[in-house]
């Protein structure tokens, strides 16, 4: 790698990285996150053939940016989905001893609890999704939100019940 091209790519990063991280933190809602998706995009940026020949270097920087937010976000909705999932296969079935079904109660009162806890629109666009079977764009539709928007309420409620049962550990 030419150390033309590494200065010319360092600069167009060390130019914008506050306001892409800021606009990262946005997207994904943590700061850690959002600098690891800059350094990522600096990353993709310093592997092009020739990145002088962008012309359009921080559009080029944001979106390469957005696209791995996005890759992030489901990475983490397929993360959470995969240990929602654990989290009700540990609930024990009904047709067990007293002492398994008083636990299984106790276990559903808590995920109940935690899903009413959650703020309004979050616990309505999670219900929506997991009880009433609507897709993201539906919900989205409805509410007048990105879906983007439906996934991190997904997300949310999702943390928050993990959050709950882990408790019980």
């Amino acid at each position: 790698m030419s150390d033309r091209k590494t200065e010319f790519i360092t600069g167009i990063f060390q130019e914008w990285y506050g306001s892409l991280c800021r606009f990262l933190t946005q997207k994904l809602g943590c700061k850690e996150n959002a600098m690891d998706v800059a350094q990522e995009a600096y990353v993709r940026m310093l592997c092009l053939e020739h990145p002088e020949e962008i012309r359009h270097p921080r559009a080029f920087l944001y979106k390469t940016a957005s696209n791995l937010a996005v890759d992030s976000l489901r990475r983490e909705r397929v993360r959470l989905s995969h240990e929602g999932i654990s989290i009700i296969e540990q609930i024990p079935s009904l047709e067990s001893s007293p002492e398994a079904v008083t636990d299984a109660r106790e276990r559903l009162e808590i995920l109940r609890q935690a899903i009413a806890d959650l703020p309004p629109r979050c616990r309505t666009v999670f219900l929506l999704h997991k009880f009433k079977n609507l897709s993201h764009a539906e919900i989205a539709a409805r509410f007048g939100i990105s879906k983007n928007m439906v996934e991190k309420h997904i997300i949310k409620a999702m943390a928050r019940c993990k959050k709950r049962m882990e408790k019980l550990k």
